[in-house]
């Protein structure tokens, strides 16, 4: 029983430390980002990593500026994805259009 109610504990500790940044976290992201969607994606994937990197805050009173920090270096990885994405394919998922292709549209049309 000790083990859930520590892990309570610790649940309510991380809440009271992080809560209060996660809206300044979100502007962070959709001003990075530009997608409101990514931006809470981000902020909740942030969350974790702060959860599961809580014993390396040394001094809790810098709790905002470390999940702040990790919430742009989340961004800032999201972005990378999205550039290194499009550089393997440039045109995305768009398809030009040959010039060939619009006459054999058109005969077989006729």
């Amino acid at each position: 029983m000790s083990r859930a109610l520590e892990a309570s504990t610790r649940a309510m500790d991380f809440d009271a430390l992080i809560g209060p940044y996660i809206e300044p976290g979100y502007r962070l992201a959709v001003t990075l980002l530009q997608d409101p969607d990514e931006a809470r994606d981000a902020v909740q994937e942030s969350a974790v990593k702060a959860w599961r990197s809580l014993g390396r805050l040394r001094d809790p009173a810098q709790s905002r500026s470390w999940f702040l920090s990790i919430v742009a270096n989340h961004c800032r990885s999201t972005m990378r994805r999205r550039w290194w994405s499009l550089g393997r394919n440039p045109l995305g998922a768009v398809r030009v259009e040959s010039p060939e292709d619009g006459v054999t549209r058109s005969v077989d049309i006729d």
